[in-house]
Formats: structure tokens, C-alpha cells, sequence
């Protein structure tokens, strides 16, 4: 099973980013086997943020999701279950 975790991820904003830890450590518990996608626009293909391409790497360590999974909205793809957290959503 595909799973997302979407919101505000990758911009350095801690309130935001401990939900992504949350979330990825809840997933862990209760889907240990299925894939999980970190949604954030921290990204190349975001050309309004200008930080360097390497920025929102911690993502990767904080979350110990791969970074090919950390995805931006270029991505196309279908998820089974989708969690909406972070960011003001």
C-alpha cells in the first residue's frame, strides 16, 4: 500500500516538521510494510523557493523516509491512503 503524508514539510518550520516525524512514526506502528511518500514543494520544481537543492534534506534524516519518496506536485501517482497534517490544512 502507497501512503502520503502531506503539508507544509521541508521549510525549516519545526511545528510542521515534528507532525511529520509523528505521523512517520505512526505509520511505522501500523503499516510497517507499505511504502510512505513525504509530500513537500521544498524542491527544484518549485522556482519561488530559492534555497539550495539540498535543503530540505533533513527531511530524510528526521523521517527516515528515502529521499525519492519525498515527492513535490509534479509528482503522478495514485496513493491508498493519503494523511493531511501540517502547514494550516
Amino acid at each position: 500500500m502507497k501512503i502520503l503524508i502531506k503539508g507544509y514539510y521541508g521549510f525549516g518550520n519545526l511545528g510542521d516538521d515534528l507532525l511529520a516525524l509523528f505521523f512517520t512514526k505512526l505509520k511505522k506502528k501500523y503499516y510497517p510494510n507499505d511504502e510512505i511518500y513525504l509530500f513537500s514543494n521544498a524542491s527544484l520544481n518549485n522556482t519561488d523557493f530559492k534555497m539550495n537543492q539540498e535543503y530540505n534534506n533533513y527531511l530524510t534524516h528526521l523521517t527516515d523516509i528515502k529521499k525519492e519518496n519525498i515527492i513535490d506536485w509534479t509528482y503522478k501517482g495514485h496513493f491508498e491512503i493519503v494523511i493531511n497534517g501540517g502547514g494550516g490544512t
